[in-house]
């Protein structure tokens, strides 16, 4: 027995040695076949300020068009990756060029910070090799993304919102509106106020008391008249009888 285990225990050192330097040699070329891998975003650099919504970003890799690999992006590690375009002269395999835009069918730009992440995969054995570049850039929203304040205004019967400003043309705009856009509308004038219901009834009122003096004057003018043709009507009868 003893005879045996030291007849082969050479072979398995051989075996156990065999096995270790393939290790080592697999994690060598691996490392260095790592090496050679060349992922680079170049179209945007750190800390860059980009417009939010759809964004195109390009790159360069070591890929060429008879090697087996992929370029990918993401933004904010939101999975799963996205295939690039390869734009190499090799043609639709050659991502020694590429590029990637960002749209609503994945995700956009949004507004602050934004890690853009471009993936390089390639085929290889015992397993496949990757490459890593990220870039992180800040969206930022332009004039016309920027939100328009709510404009609001209460118009009473006589007077704005102290709000407002009225211009010269007899319009109003409210305080905060952008200079090229203001949002306008005519003042009200006393012509066109709507009268309330105690105006009405005031009017109504005065109308009534001038219908009532004036039947009071006619009256009283009526009175006078009677009163002044029955005194020459008397007086004539008088003079008839020769009564003075």
């Amino acid at each position: 027995m003893n005879k045996t285990v030291r007849a082969f225990f050479p072979l398995f050192t051989l075996a156990i040695l065999i096995l270790v330097s393939a290790t080592v040699i697999n994690t060598a070329i691996y490392a260095q076949l790592q090496n050679i891998l060349g992922l680079k975003i170049t179209s945007h650099e750190q800390g860059q300020e980009v417009p939010v919504g759809e964004l195109t970003i390009s790159g360069t890799s070591t890929d060429n068009a008879t090697s087996d690999c992929i370029v990918y992006a993401d933004v904010n590690d939101i999975k799963p990756f996205q295939k690039a375009i390869a734009t190499g002269p090799g043609g639709a395999n050659d991502y020694s060029t590429w590029n990637y835009t960002y749209t609503n069918n994945y995700h956009l730009i949004t507004n602050g910070t934004n890690e853009l992440t471009a993936k390089l995969s390639c085929v290889s054995t015992p397993t496949n090799l990757t490459k890593w570049n990220s870039v992180i850039v800040v969206g930022v929203m332009n004039k016309n993304q920027q939100q328009q304040p709510i404009l609001t205004s209460i118009v009473n019967d006589t007077s704005i919102s102290d709000d407002s400003t009225t211009l010269g043309n007899g319009t109003s705009a409210l305080a905060g509106n952008d200079a090229d856009s203001p949002f306008m509308f005519p003042l009200p004038s006393e012509n066109t106020l709507p009268s309330t219901s105690s105006e009405s009834r005031n009017t109504a009122e005065d109308e009534e008391d001038d219908d009532k003096s004036n039947i009071k004057a006619d009256s009283d003018s009526l009175i006078e008249r009677y009163v002044r043709d029955n005194a020459r009507t008397t007086t004539n009868a008088m003079h008839i009888l020769g009564k003075p």
